[in-house]
């Protein structure tokens, strides 16, 4: 599961309650999720933006702000694994 602790977007293992690892910091985070394939994970932010990175932290997330009529970003989905949709 991906969870965020103090602006820390961290993974853990259910099972064992384990880290497994961290994978970047976000700022009012709204929610988070997995791209089909496993290999990113997005997430979004009260502040009109979705941070992307590779789901095994081995790279940086990065920032994209989202431009629309909403205080901010409710929902983010991965139709396919190189498509991420946000409202």
């Amino acid at each position: 599961g991906g969870v965020t602790v103090h602006g820390e977007v961290k993974v853990w293992e259910f099972d064992t309650g384990r880290e497994l690892r961290t994978l970047g910091q976000v700022q009012d985070r709204g929610g988070t999720c997995f791209s089909p394939d496993g290999t990113r994970v997005a997430v979004w932010c009260g502040d009109r933006s979705v941070s992307v990175g590779p789901a095994d932290g081995r790279g940086p997330m990065t920032r994209f702000p989202v431009d629309g009529p909403r205080l901010g970003v409710s929902f983010a989905a991965w139709p396919r694994a190189d498509r991420l949709v946000v409202g």
